[in-house]
Order: C-alpha cells, then structure tokens, then sequence
C-alpha cells in the first residue's frame, strides 16, 4: 500500500549524513541531533580555526554565565546578616 502524500513527500529528496548513517528525507527536512550543526561549505581545510572560535565562544559563554550566577547569589555576610536580624 501507497500513501499519495508520503510519496508527494519524497518527491524530491536529499541524503543527510549524521555519523556513518545516510538517510534519504524530502528537501524540506532538516537533521536534528542535540544541537543544530552549522555546515561548513569548502571550509573543511580550516576546520581546525573553526572548531578553535567555537570552542572560545562556548567558554566565553560558560564563563559569563557563571559570573552572572556568582553576581546572584548572596554573599555569606548577607546570609548572616538575614539569619541573626530575621
């Protein structure tokens, strides 16, 4: 059995590769996989520079977000304060 709109789905189709798997999905998809991973046309000699600017973006992040959290909580003589006035 045939379902004309499935076939009207993979009438025109496209491979995605995610690890050693290949699939064949309509044109219109996209893989999801965790995170969306951002394609890299003819940069595949300078994967190393590119790999290196995320890495510094993600710990540029971390760090920021950390600070934020450090900025948020009270400070020990804050908590003491509050415990001994109420």
């Amino acid at each position: 059995m045939t379902n004309p709109r499935i076939e009207r789905l993979f009438e025109h189709t496209k491979l995605l590769c995610f690890g050693r798997y290949v699939l064949t999905a309509p044109v219109e998809s996209r893989l999801a996989f965790g995170r969306d991973f951002p394609t890299l046309p003819n940069q595949a000699k300078d994967i190393e520079k590119v790999m290196e600017a995320d890495r510094e973006k993600i710990l540029c992040g971390a760090q920021d977000s950390r600070d934020q959290l450090l900025r948020q909580r009270p400070s020990a003589e804050h908590m003491a304060d509050s415990v001994l006035h109420g």
